[in-house]
């Protein structure tokens, strides 16, 4: 149910080397009851960087999360996770056979288009234009 479902934030510029527990203590005590909180790892290195995926507890007054400047004295960003990018593959694609119609109906539609055209002109013209 959507009253169940986690508000997700991403934080920017908050090192990985702070004690995940200490984020969580200082977000509660700013309001903002906390879920889950992870690292976000560099996806070909994997290795950590100075972002979190934020998990808070739904609640009416979430949005205000993005006022949030400081934590942990460290100055932050807070902002909406990034929707993933879709990529065209065969399965997102309806039917690939509908397309290939498509281009065959296109393809002969050009053809008869071309073929009065070419029967109209007698040969030594098209040949010497």
């Amino acid at each position: 149910m959507k009253q169940d479902k986690a508000y997700r934030i991403v934080i920017r510029n908050l090192h990985y080397s702070i004690p995940i527990d200490e984020r969580k203590e200082e977000l509660r005590k700013r309001g903002h009851p906390v879920r889950n909180i992870f690292n976000i790892r560099h996806r070909v290195t994997k290795l950590p960087l100075s972002m979190f995926y934020v998990d808070l507890e739904p609640k009416e007054k979430n949005k205000e999360i993005y006022k949030l400047q400081y934590l942990n004295n460290m100055k932050i960003n807070v902002e909406t996770p990034n929707k993933k990018k879709h990529h065209i593959t065969m399965h997102s694609i309806p039917t690939l056979r509908s397309l290939k119609s498509l281009l065959h109906e296109t393809l002969q539609i050009c053809e008869m288009r071309r073929k009065p055209y070419d029967n109209r002109m007698p040969k030594t013209e098209r040949n010497s234009s």
